[in-house]
């Protein structure tokens, strides 16, 4: 019923913007005040043909709109196809995939959490790194050495006036394929070893 009301709306407004149809009917009114009264039946049907005209034009300019933002959803939906297909292609392939899984099945839970840790919080200093690891410090420290080992983390260090700050970091290389290897968390143990 909705669809029906704006049909009829948009074929009424089509009708009364269309000029040709304000110039036709100010005609047929100065012509029926010339005309001879014999010819006065001419002036209802002038009109009606005209009305007919005009509904004509207003269906054709209708038509045109739809046809128009038919066109325009096509597009969009086209558009939104390639997106999609874009974000399909992974930015590694299956060796790339298959060399990270094998570091990981070498890895042990502490290490597999930091990974996690890293991959959702970034660049960490070690001072914060201490502070969320939840297990003892020696198996921290192991952790970050067997990463480093495998490549799968970085260290970075950098010099200020009054000490060396040392950084830890997942390698660019492997981020997206760990992002999707490691999570969700699926391990033995409940609660993560580094606090988020």
């Amino acid at each position: 019923m909705r669809a029906e009301k704006s049909t009829a709306r948009i074929l009424v407004q089509g009708l009364l913007r269309s000029v040709w149809a304000y110039v036709t009917a100010l005609s047929t009114i100065l012509t029926v005040a010339l005309l001879p009264r014999q010819w006065y039946w001419a002036v209802p049907l002038g009109i009606g043909v005209l009305i007919l005209i005009g509904a004509f034009r207003a269906v054709n300019a209708i038509r045109r709109d739809c046809e128009a933002k038919a066109k325009s959803k096509e597009d969009e939906i086209a558009n939104l196809k390639e997106e999609n297909a874009e974000l399909k292609v992974k930015p590694y392939d299956e060796a790339h995939r298959q060399s990270a899984e094998d570091k990981l099945r070498k890895s042990n839970v502490t290490e597999r959490d930091l990974l996690r840790f890293l991959l959702q919080w970034g660049r960490v200093d070690n001072t914060a790194l201490s502070e969320r690891c939840t297990v003892r410090a020696i198996f921290c420290r192991e952790a970050t050495t067997n990463l480093v080992r495998e490549g799968l983390i970085h260290r970075s260090e950098e010099r200020n006036v009054v000490r060396a700050m040392t950084y830890w970091q997942v390698n660019p290389k492997f981020e997206a394929v760990l992002r999707e290897l490691l999570f969700p968390r699926n391990e033995p143990e409940k609660l993560p070893q580094f606090s988020p």
